[in-house]
C-alpha cells in the first residue's frame, strides 16, 4: 500500500442533509405524546461514511 493509499483510507467522508427532522425519543404507548419525540423544523443531519 502507499502513502497516498493510507492517507485516503484514513479520510471520512462526511455528507449534511438540510431538512426539517423528527427525532423518536420513547415509545408514545409509554410516555405522553409530546415526550416520545423531537422535531427540528430546520434540523442538520451529518452522514459519515455512509453511516
Amino acid at each position: 500500500m502507499s502513502p497516498n493509499e493510507s492517507a485516503m483510507s484514513s479520510v471520512s467522508r462526511r455528507k449534511a442533509y438540510r431538512a426539517a427532522i423528527v427525532h423518536s425519543l420513547a415509545d408514545p404507548a409509554e410516555v405522553a405524546l409530546e415526550a416520545s419525540y423531537e422535531y427540528f423544523a430546520d434540523g442538520l443531519l451529518l452522514v459519515e461514511d455512509g453511516k
